[in-house]
This record gives C-alpha cells, sequence and structure tokens, in this order.
C-alpha cells in the first residue's frame, strides 16, 4: 500500500534504489552524476519522504539501505536490520 502512495519524486529515487540494489550487501548505490540539479533537487525531495515514510535511509553518500522489514534479505536480515535501527 505505500509504494502506490509515492509522490513522482519519492516513485523516482525508490526505483533508482532498486536498480542500485546489491542482492550481495543489501545496500543499494544511486550515482547521480548524469543528473542536472534540478533533477538533483527533485531526488532529494524524494529521499525526504522516503525517509518520512520509514522506507530508506541513507547510509553513507550515494549508498542507501531500505527498510529490511519491507524487502527482506533473509541472510542478512539481522546485520541490515541492526544498521537500519542504529542510523537516523
Amino acid at each position: 500500500e505505500t509504494l502506490l502512495k509515492l509522490t513522482a519524486n519519492e516513485a523516482k529515487l525508490f526505483g533508482l534504489i532498486l536498480q542500485g540494489y546489491n542482492s550481495n550487501t543489501g545496500y543499494s548505490v544511486v550515482d547521480t552524476a548524469g543528473f542536472s540539479p534540478s533533477e538533483k533537487n527533485k531526488l532529494s525531495l524524494g529521499y525526504k519522504g522516503l525517509k518520512q515514510r520509514d522506507l530508506v535511509k541513507r547510509t553513507k553518500q550515494k549508498t542507501y539501505l531500505i527498510n529490511p522489514t519491507a524487502k527482506i534479505h533473509l541472510n542478512l536480515f539481522d546485520e541490515l536490520l541492526a544498521v537500519w535501527e542504529a542510523t537516523t
């Protein structure tokens, strides 16, 4: 249900996060180097919304973690959940 309620900016960033998802690590890397300042601003607004919905957190520059309870990684669940809970 949450995904159906995403704004255009949130959906755009979430799509990029899913594209950059690494199933070996559970993290997503999104490189925005090819985006215009306007597009980067929209992605930034999208991130604020996704974070507010408790769906995504940035763990370091260009690296995102999807809420482990939203996208369950069976092998890394406990580790990813610990990181999720430790980040703000």
